[in-house]
């Protein structure tokens, strides 16, 4: 637990000394608290690689079984006259190699995620009116159409989270920043004031 000094201070205006309790903390609990915080950086470590080796995985099973849709189901989709779904799948799996190389870039911005965002949409929009207008029946048996939709709903939510939900959590975040700034600003005003007001009656 904590143990109480004794500490010794002078009193400048009184000349005498007078006595302060000022506890000691005891070092179990920051070696406690320090153990604390290395276990939660420990934790935030493996969970962060664990993800990134799981999107890792998921973007290559991604590419790999649209590559297999695509040799497999391509007679289907040259009988289906009027429909571009295997052209859409092929230029998906071709923006999605080259924009995972591009996130690794140096120069990464927020105007290359919103780059990124509004080619999401484009190719979301693309494979709605591929999917549900050119379409044919046999086309919509296969595997490539399955994952047609698969590659339009990934696309809608990137887009949404690119170009919707990261900008509002800026503004969101420099709106209470700029928040917290104009009250420390204001309550150092005050206290300056309040300051210049004691100088001002001492004299």
């Amino acid at each position: 637990m904590f143990e109480n000094k004794t500490i010794q201070i002078k009193d400048t205006e009184k000349g005498n000394l007078e006595e302060v309790q000022s506890p000691n903390t005891d070092s179990s609990v920051s070696k406690d608290d320090i153990l604390c915080a290395g276990i939660l950086d420990t934790i935030f470590i493996i969970s962060f690689f664990s993800l990134s080796l799981c999107l890792v995985g998921a973007s290559v099973c991604f590419i790999v079984f649209g590559v297999i849709f695509l040799v497999e189901d391509y007679k289907v989709a040259d009988k289906c006259s009027g429909s571009n779904l295997w052209e859409y799948v092929l230029v998906t799996l071709i923006l999605t190699t080259s924009s995972k190389s591009y996130l690794y870039s140096e120069n990464l911005g927020p105007i290359n995620f919103i780059c990124i965002g509004f080619i999401d949409l484009g190719l979301a929009i693309w494979g709605g009116i591929e999917i549900w207008e050119n379409t044919c029946d046999e086309l919509e048996k296969t595997n490539l159409w399955k994952f047609s939709i698969s590659s339009f709903v990934l696309q809608l939510f990137l887009s949404t989270i690119l170009l919707v939900v990261c900008p509002l959590l800026i503004i969101i975040d420099d709106y209470f920043r700029y928040k917290k700034f104009n009250s420390e600003n204001n309550v150092n005003r005050n206290s300056n004031t309040d300051s210049t007001n004691k100088n001002f009656t001492n004299i």
